[in-house]
């Protein structure tokens, strides 16, 4: 458990990081991406936090307008995983 908490936390602080550093640079990409994604790894312990994280993320997703950052991750994903390609995806 130590090992997965601690790997957790040190993605997490990066992303702070990285959103600090967007501040500093007026990088608003990186800002805004680091946001979203910052208190991602504390919610993968279980299944329903990661439901519940994943459903805040596509619905910040959209507020940001990263829409196309999104789809594009989800194409790489399913590239590397095609075992998780829903049977029907236009649903």
């Amino acid at each position: 458990m130590f090992e997965q908490k601690f790997l957790a936390y040190i993605l997490y602080s990066t992303f702070v990081e990285f959103r600090a550093k967007g501040v500093e640079l007026d990088d608003k990409p990186l800002y805004w991406l680091s946001h979203l994604l910052h208190n991602v790894p504390f919610s993968l312990s279980d299944e329903y936090s990661s439901k519940e994280e994943y459903e805040r993320l596509v619905k910040d997703v959209h507020t940001f307008n990263f829409d196309k950052w999104l789809e594009a991750k989800k194409e790489d994903f399913f590239i590397s995983f095609p075992e998780y390609l829903p049977e029907n995806p236009r649903e």
